[in-house]
């Protein structure tokens, strides 16, 4: 059984995010971040290959979606993450999709290899079918979710927020799922906060491809 995949990004606010960095940054350099990083991870997606979601409940990041040949879902209000994501899954899979990669939009080092290293192999037969799957990239401290690929996409009931990793984890074994972990340096450092903020400008001033991000 042929698997298609679809790519879930999630963004609240592309001018009203990231608030712990506000004592560091001014609103229009937050704002700046913000959008550089969803569009790194926009066009991540686009380039890894599957289909790719972008649900919000912000008209900026929407557009921004359909100009690089995204779908876009508009939340009808700003709601919970994890509500916005269950309306996304039910989007995706009326739409095709057998299997669900879901990415933060706050990962400033991603590339398109890091999510084709998501998806598991396909079934060694065309016509075997797919058993049911969950991988997901804990962040840095093994704590939250940066990415989660779940087949088929409502096997979880999505549960981001603190210790989303054990609880997905949790959920994954106990439907008898598959469960394996990814780990990669693209999935595992998420920009939240001032001292993320100071690492990643070290860590890019450092690389030769640091100036990437401003692509």
């Amino acid at each position: 059984m042929e698997t298609s995949t679809w790519i879930v990004i999630p963004v609240r606010s592309l001018t009203d995010g990231k608030r712990r960095l506000a004592p560091v940054l001014e609103p229009d350099e937050r704002a700046g971040l913000v959008r550089r990083m969803f569009l790194r991870t926009l066009e991540a997606a686009i380039e890894a290959g599957p289909p790719v979601l972008v649900v919000s409940p912000d008209p900026a990041a929407l557009i921004l979606a359909c100009d690089r040949g995204a779908a876009a879902l508009e939340e009808p209000r700003p709601v919970e993450l994890n509500h916005a994501l269950e309306l996304a899954a039910r989007e995706a899979a009326a739409r095709g999709a057998t299997a669900l990669l879901v990415i933060s939009a706050d990962l400033p080092n991603l590339e398109a290899e890091d999510l084709r290293a998501m998806l598991p192999p396909p079934p060694a037969a065309p016509s075997a079918p797919a058993d049911a799957v969950v991988r997901i990239a804990p962040d840095e401290t093994g704590i939250g979710t940066n990415a989660l690929y779940v087949r088929p996409p409502g096997l979880l009931s999505f549960e981001y927020g603190e210790t989303s990793c054990r609880r997905h984890l949790e959920q994954a074994r106990a439907r008898g799922a598959r469960v394996e972990r990814v780990d990669r340096p693209g999935l595992r450092f998420d920009l939240d906060t001032p001292d993320d903020l100071e690492r990643h400008e070290q860590r890019r001033l450092g690389r030769p491809d640091g100036e990437r991000e401003d692509r």
